[in-house]
Order: C-alpha cells, then structure tokens, then sequence
C-alpha cells in the first residue's frame, strides 16, 4: 500500500514541475513542537510552546508557508504539498 502512495506522489510531482512546491510540516513530540515549510530555496522552521496541538503546529506550517509564497517573485502557480 506504502508503495501506492509513493507511486502517486510521484506522478504529482512530475506534474507540478516548473511549478513552485512547498512542503509543510507540524510536529509534536515529548520533547517538543515545531512547524516548517520548505521550497527549493527557502527553508522556515519555528519552534512553538511545547503545550500547542499537533493541528496548531500544522496551522502554522500552512502560515510558514504563505509567507514563503507573499515574498517569493512567483506568487502565482505556487503548490503546497
């Protein structure tokens, strides 16, 4: 099943080339939470209060994100995966 899902990001992938992709993440472990985004050239991490939800760490990936696309020259044809 893992090997599906691969396959079909993949093929995603091949899709948005010469697109703008951002890759988001929150996470939330016992020794803390954090949030990032990442494009080809820019990568924001923020470590947040240990007391945020998995899904506030996941917001403010999406947020870590958007900030990366209002200050990039391509503010148009930009993707989050």
């Amino acid at each position: 099943m893992q090997s599906f899902f691969k396959s079909k990001f993949l093929e995603i992938c091949d899709d948005l080339q010469g697109f703008c992709q951002i890759y988001t993440d929150g996470s939330k472990t016992n020794n803390g939470t954090a949030a990032a985004a990442v494009s080809d050239d820019v990568v924001k991490s923020l470590r947040i209060t240990s007391h945020a939800s998995i899904f506030t760490a996941e917001l403010i990936a999406l947020n870590l994100a958007l900030d990366i696309i209002r200050r990039s020259r391509r503010k148009k044809n930009c993707h989050l995966l």
